[in-house]
């Protein structure tokens, strides 16, 4: 059954190379249900200890620094299809289609795709997102507590059609939501560190640090890391560099 569709498969692949596994341009191959369920199972092959399980080794290593491309807050520790295979069965163990992903963003993503929802996610292989700053955090601080939310804004060097994959993905992971926690945890573990910058030089020793973390995530990991974003953020607000760190310890 598979040698008689070898060439429609093949044919696919090409098409999947040649547009870079844009779910817009990829129309699904029109195969019987019983050669799409086989195409499926090939995928099984790649588990530990099969024949091809050295294939999912390689890719889940080809991560950077083991963080999930799609959050970058998690380490890797599934293969996600970047085009389902419950809609694209022949992408079933296509390389550039298997994504090392954590096991959120592979469930929060699911079987979604251009074909079957409307929503074109980014592919994080082959998104080439110029390095100019697109994700965004804003920080608020009151008598009681320091909050802060991330967004999305589109940027100039950014076109339309890819900052919509982009936003579409983000509101699929709920990317903001889970920036914000991690944040969290990023910044309380800071405030002893804060507490004795402000004794010492006040807000202006404070705001520099700050400014200094942001700076570090930016060069290291780039301009839209979730640390870059709330660290800059940070250091740009008044309030927060003046005192407003103790409000997340309490003190």
């Amino acid at each position: 059954m598979l040698k008689l569709n070898r060439n429609h498969v093949a044919e696919a692949y090409n098409n999947y190379l040649a547009h870079q596994g844009n779910g817009v341009s990829l129309h699904p191959v029109n195969i019987a249900n019983d050669l799409a369920e086989v195409l499926r199972g090939n995928f099984d092959l790649l588990d530990s200890g099969r024949s091809y399980g050295f294939l999912r080794d390689e890719i889940l290593a080809s991560a950077y620094l083991d963080a999930c491309p799609y959050c970058n807050t998690t380490p890797v520790e599934s293969l996600d299809h970047a085009l389902p295979r419950a809609v694209y069965p022949e992408f079933s163990v296509l390389p550039q289609n298997l994504v090392p992903a954590c096991a959120t963003c592979n469930r929060k993503k699911g079987d979604h795709c251009f074909k079957k929802s409307g929503l074109n996610l980014m592919h994080p292989y082959y998104a080439l997102i110029p390095d100019t700053p697109i994700l965004f955090a804003s920080v608020a601080v009151d008598a009681r507590q320091v909050t802060w939310e991330f967004y999305l804004e589109q940027g100039g060097a950014i076109h339309d059609d890819m900052f919509e994959s982009i936003k579409n993905l983000f509101n699929r992971l709920e990317l903001a939501e889970r920036y914000s926690q991690v944040s969290a945890g990023a910044i309380t573990d800071l405030t002893g560190c804060l507490e004795e910058l402000h004794q010492s030089g006040g807000a202006t020793e404070t705001r520099k640090f700050l400014q200094k973390v942001g700076d570090s995530a930016r060069k290291n990991r780039g301009a839209n890391y979730w640390k870059t974003a709330i660290f800059c953020a940070l250091a740009a607000n008044d309030d927060f560099c003046d005192g407003g760190h103790r409000l997340l310890s309490g003190s």
